[in-house]
């Protein structure tokens, strides 16, 4: 069990029955915020990879039929 406290600078703290202090207001947001900085990072790194996949999908085979049209050009 624990109750929930507010202090006269607006913190929140959520104290145990035997009086220990679990969170506060601002370790909870700290959490929150680099919770979401992960969040955001795991996104940008996916979007990155599809991106790159869907470059090298377009890319490669331009570079297969330059390859192949300049070992053609090559032979006449």
């Amino acid at each position: 069990m624990a109750a929930v406290q507010t202090t006269g600078n607006g913190d929140v703290r959520v104290v145990a029955l035997n009086g220990s202090i679990c969170h506060t207001r601002k370790s909870i947001s700290k959490r929150t915020k680099a919770s979401r900085r992960r969040k955001s990072t795991d996104r940008t790194t996916r979007l990155l990879i599809v991106i790159l996949v869907l470059f090298l999908l377009t890319e490669f085979p331009q570079v297969c039929f330059s390859v192949f049209f300049a070992q053609m050009l090559n032979k006449l």
